[in-house]
């Protein structure tokens, strides 16, 4: 079915530029937010397999354990 409305193009691209900096804001907070959640995998992920190769019997068997239990759980999207 065809939309009955009457749109109007140029009113709606206004009320897109009226919020256009509300998107900008949300979109550098993705950003920042994905750059730290690399960032903090990177290094989580480098320490975990330091622990797992060179950490002992006892760190090693920890780090297993996490990292296992993390390929185990299945993604929530």
């Amino acid at each position: 079915m065809i939309f009955q409305g009457t749109t109007n193009p140029i009113a709606e691209l206004l009320t897109v530029l009226e919020y256009c900096d509300h998107i900008f804001s949300g979109f550098l907070l993705t950003m920042w937010l994905y750059a730290w959640a690399l960032m903090m995998g990177f290094f989580l992920g480098l320490i975990l397999a330091t622990l797992r190769q060179y950490g002992g019997w006892i760190l090693s068997r920890i780090a297993i354990v996490y990292i296992e239990f993390m390929r185990g759980t299945p993604l929530l999207a």
